[in-house]
């Protein structure tokens, strides 16, 4: 998920607010995981994960068509790379 941070809000907090939006359930946002710089011809894209957890609702999808949930721990396994 892509989030744009407002004049004012932490990325935290607009993680939270986008995630409410775009898949109408409120998370609680923890540690940070990784933050990623990629440079592209078109600009510099910075990728930050954070550790969330479901405190309200369940997912609903309006702007993705899939998610998947990851136990603390187990964040080895994945990869950001260059050509998502």
């Amino acid at each position: 998920m892509g989030i744009k941070v407002d004049a004012g809000e932490t990325p935290q907090e607009a993680l939270r607010r986008e995630v409410h939006e775009e898949m109408q359930c409120k998370v609680e946002i923890g540690d940070q995981v990784e933050h990623t710089i990629y440079e592209y011809d078109f600009g510099i894209v910075h990728l930050t994960t954070y550790y969330c957890k479901l405190v309200e609702g369940s997912t609903v999808l309006t702007e993705h068509v899939f998610t998947c949930q990851i136990q603390k721990g187990h964040t080895t396994s994945l990869s950001m790379y260059k050509g998502a």
